[in-house]
């Protein structure tokens, strides 16, 4: 089964063709084809036709018009200017990206940004009720702006579903409102929801809200309706040179639920509140069913300053709530310097007195320095985390259980139930020889038409490597229910070929 895992993940679905790598001047005069709208999207095939994207959208906000890629894009390292509007001051721009843009699982591979100028950078400058889909930044960097991410540097009212980012990530500092970076969103505004997307590239952040997701999510308590971060993850190195450090969020103020994520990279806070997966937050936060194994650390020794295994530190007034639930959570990842609390710092005590949180079914890894500062969690042995009595814990009677265990992973801890098992190869090629293959879900079928091959063999397995069908087939045309959403690989072989593919079922 480990082979199959392994070679399912390095050949995961992208791109079967590439174009020519972008001259750096070069702008289409049009998309390659289609109307704009869901049946009849523009297409875009070229980094030519991107740019001439990023032309138009400096002008046009795009309400509701759809796009999607047609092959992988090489912007080559020249500079990009992000689509959309531009603004010198953290002012939003009078242009916003208004659109759908599904990246139909290809890559835009070297993007390049690196500005002192614009407040706003990443394949986007700023969106508004917008949709990022299937999107794959590649290699690349990405510095400037007040406002960083790979999509976007800001964003409100977003969707986001099954993005990835692989590109390096710096936000700066242009004025006196510090800054906000994140591998996929600077700034994450309204009522929003960031789903099955991860981050692989290195997050730095000179100012404050440094997170591996969103650098900083702001939704107003008075609304009633939680923004949603769910189904992801990151496993890079993020690092604020201020304060507010997180896995998946730097901070956030006002309603969100993160759920279902986990943090493996190595977090530093040079000052204040670091946090495996929120540095701060206040307001109606809730996190559940999430955990971190990365590293959590503050370069500061001062005693006001906090570091937590999920959520660096919480804020607000004596009256206020600091933030609503955490629970079915557990951390593995090294605690160094500052203030350390095992699940949350600064809950108890001082300025935030009065605190009207819950820390509920939590636990960590047990050290001598974490005995009683535990915060509402319980410490386990290192033991205890790989039973089968603590998985039964975590999924606390839940259905569908969130929760499950793989000796050959995390360390025997409990892993999530949708997470892969490995970080995917974003290079390789969809289909390997076979001409007339196509892999489709339609309702919660999965479907495979193969032309001009006699027989087959077709495995099925769930995103986390586990074979949930195999049979070989002699049909052109094979349908498969799987009731269930979520993301399926698809391996196919007929002795000579070869094909892995990855469906989503909504």
């Amino acid at each position: 089964m480990k082979k199959i895992i392994t070679f399912i993940f390095s050949v995961m679905l992208a791109a079967t063709s590439m174009a020519a790598p972008w001259d750096g001047v070069t702008v289409a005069s049009s998309y390659a084809g289609g109307t704009g709208t869901s049946a009849d999207p523009y297409l875009i095939g070229t980094a030519e036709q991107l740019a001439y994207l990023s032309q138009q959208g400096a002008t046009n906000t795009y309400t509701g018009v759809h796009f999607k890629l047609t092959a992988d894009i090489d912007l080559n390292s020249f500079p990009w200017t992000p689509i959309g509007g531009a603004s010198t001051s953290t002012t939003a721009p009078t242009v916003v990206f208004r659109g759908i843009f599904d990246g139909n699982n290809h890559v835009i591979n070297n993007i390049y940004i690196n500005t002192t100028t614009n407040c706003f950078v990443g394949l986007f400058s700023y969106a508004k009720r917008a949709k990022f889909l299937n999107i794959i930044i590649g290699a690349g960097s990405i510095s400037g702006g007040t406002f960083a991410g790979s999509l976007a540097g800001r964003a409100d009212s977003i969707t986001i579903y099954n993005c990835q980012n692989n590109a390096s990530v710096k936000a700066i500092v242009i004025g006196t409102s510090g800054s906000k970076a994140g591998g996929l969103l600077g700034q994450m505004g309204g009522v929003s929801t960031i789903d099955y997307s991860y981050n692989l590239g290195k997050v730095d952040g000179p100012g404050d809200y440094v997170g591996g997701l969103v650098g900083n999510s702001s939704v107003s308590s008075a609304v009633t309706d939680y923004s949603r971060i769910r189904n992801c993850y990151n496993n890079a190195s993020v690092t604020g040179y201020t304060k507010y450090v997180g896995g998946i969020c730097g901070t956030n103020s006002g309603n969100l639920t993160i759920s279902e994520c986990y943090n493996e990279g190595r977090l530093l806070a040079v000052g204040d509140y670091c946090g495996g997966i929120v540095g701060y937050g206040y307001g109606l936060l809730t996190i559940l069913n999430c955990y971190n194994s990365g590293s959590v650390m503050s370069s500061s020794t001062v005693a006001t300053v906090f570091i937590g295994g999920i959520l660096g530190g919480v804020g607000g007034n004596a009256a206020g709530k600091y933030f609503k639930e955490i629970k079915n959570c557990y951390n593995t990842g090294a605690l160094v310097g500052g203030v350390i609390e095992a699940i949350a710092g600064s809950l108890t005590g001082g300025a935030i007195a009065g605190s009207t949180g819950v820390v509920t079914n939590c636990y960590f890894v047990e050290h001598p320095i974490l005995e009683n500062k535990n915060n509402g969690g319980v410490m386990k042995t290192a033991a205890d985390l790989i039973t089968p009595e603590f998985l039964n814990l975590l999924n606390a009677g839940q259905t569908p259980s969130p929760w499950i265990s793989n000796v050959n992973f995390n360390g025997g801890n409990p892993i999530l139930a949708w997470q892969p098992l490995s970080v995917p190869a974003y290079t390789a090629l969809k289909n390997i020889e076979f001409k007339n293959l196509s892999v489709y879900a339609i309702g919660k079928t999965i479907q495979v038409d193969l032309k001009d091959v006699s027989v087959y063999d077709f495995s099925l397995y769930s995103i986390n490597g586990k074979l949930i069908n195999h049979q070989k087939s002699t049909q052109s045309q094979l349908t498969l229910d799987v009731k269930q959403s979520g993301f399926y690989l698809v391996k196919i072989t007929d002795g000579t070929h070869s094909s892995v593919s990855k469906v989503i079922v909504k």
